[in-house]
């Protein structure tokens, strides 16, 4: 007997440090070289789970790995936000073989959980201060809702507020692509 179909395969990495085991497809996004200006809460960076991946119901997991902000002007609060409704939000694919979308145009924030939060300092040049975080959360943070009745997927966000006037932000996060 014959059986037809598509088969689809699935290649990944497998790294370890001692205990810990991740693998997966790394995968990174960011603000690129424009910086973005934050007076208010706002959110400077989303990603997401497609809806689908390959023409196929999208239900890989992302870890969330580490994060990397960049103020060149005025010290900001900073927020790790899962869930939060997003206002004004445009979610383009981070590349093709990702199973991931990015927003970077969002103005507002409501609503989610805060997983982490801290302060960045700024400066430039020389004097330039890099806030560095891992996100050592113990599962996958961001699961396709496919299955939930919703056709909303849960957006992972980095949100900033300025201490003093505007704070002109760079920002990076970085992750791995379990799909399978």
């Amino acid at each position: 007997a014959s059986v037809g179909g598509t088969i689809n395969f699935v290649c990944c990495s497998v790294q370890t440090e001692g205990d810990g085991e991740s693998r997966g497809f790394a995968m990174s996004a960011g603000n690129g070289t424009t910086t973005i200006g934050v007076t208010t809460r706002r959110p400077v960076l989303s990603i997401r789970p497609k809806a689908t991946f390959n023409s196929l119901t999208n239900r890989a997991h992302i870890e969330i790995i580490d994060f990397i902000l960049s103020v060149q002007t005025n010290a900001c609060f900073y927020e790790l936000v899962v869930g939060g409704t997003l206002t004004g939000a445009a979610f383009a694919s981070v590349a093709t073989d990702s199973v991931v979308e990015r927003d970077v145009s969002a103005t507002a924030i409501s609503g989610g959980m805060v997983l982490t939060s801290g302060y960045a300092a700024a400066g430039s040049g020389a004097n330039q201060n890099v806030r560095q975080g891992e996100a050592d959360i113990r599962n996958p943070l961001v699961l396709s809702q496919i299955d939930a009745l919703t056709a909303t997927q849960t957006p992972f966000t980095i949100v900033c507020t300025s201490l003093s006037g505007t704070s002109n932000i760079g920002v990076s996060l970085n992750w791995q692509e379990q799909t399978n």
